[in-house]
This record gives C-alpha cells, structure tokens and sequence, in this order.
C-alpha cells in the first residue's frame, strides 16, 4: 500500500504519513537501537561503543528486513560499528546474528522474496 498516496488522497495533514517511508524507516531504526541498547544495559562498555553496536544493528535490521544486506554489504562490512562488533561483540547475544545477516550478503543473499515449488 502506497501510505503517501492514500494521505494525499484523503486530505492527511500529518507530515510522518505524507513521508511515511522516511519516517518508517526512522522509527524502525530507532526502535531497534533501543532494543539493543536495553540489552546491552549490563555490560560494562562506554555508552559510545554501545550506542555504535546498537546503531549497527538498527541498520543491518533496515537491510536485513528489506533484503537488500547483499547490495550494502561492501559498505556495511567496511564501517567502524561493524569493525567494533568484530572486536567487542563476541560474547553479545546479537553477535551471531549480526555474523549471520553479514554472511548472506557477503553470499549475495536476499531475502525479500519466497517461491513454494508445488512440482
């Protein structure tokens, strides 16, 4: 469903709908960091290095979710959150997740599309 075009064409006002997959994409992001942030409470890291772990995984999610980590891979793998999920994020609950949506993009992997074969 096109959000944009249904608020324009009902008279919508509120500028987050009007822009509704900017302002998706920007709740989404920061409702994920949040959730990483919350589960990073406990460990002993600066706040700055859990705010980098958990905007990474905010962002990796965006991709992962629209199945397009396979088309940002060469610029995910090269950024400082990434390289300090390497070095910090071994014994974090995330990292295997993190390591596991890398790994299909790495594998020009996407998953934003199923087939069912009905041979």
């Amino acid at each position: 469903m096109n959000i944009e075009k249904w608020a324009k064409e009902y008279g919508i006002a509120d500028e987050n709908i009007l822009d509704f997959g900017n302002y998706a994409k920007e709740f989404y992001m920061k409702s994920q960091s949040m959730r990483c942030m919350s589960a990073l409470e406990d460990y002993t890291y600066p706040v700055a290095e859990k705010k980098l772990l958990a905007d990474f995984f905010a962002e990796l999610n965006i991709y992962c979710f629209s199945g397009t980590v396979d088309k940002y891979y060469d610029y995910l793998i090269e950024t400082e959150e990434y390289k300090k999920w390497l070095e910090k994020g071994k014994d974090l609950w995330h990292y295997q997740y993190i390591i596991s949506g890398m790994e299909d993009g790495r594998q020009g992997v996407s998953h934003n599309s199923h087939s069912i074969s009905l041979n």
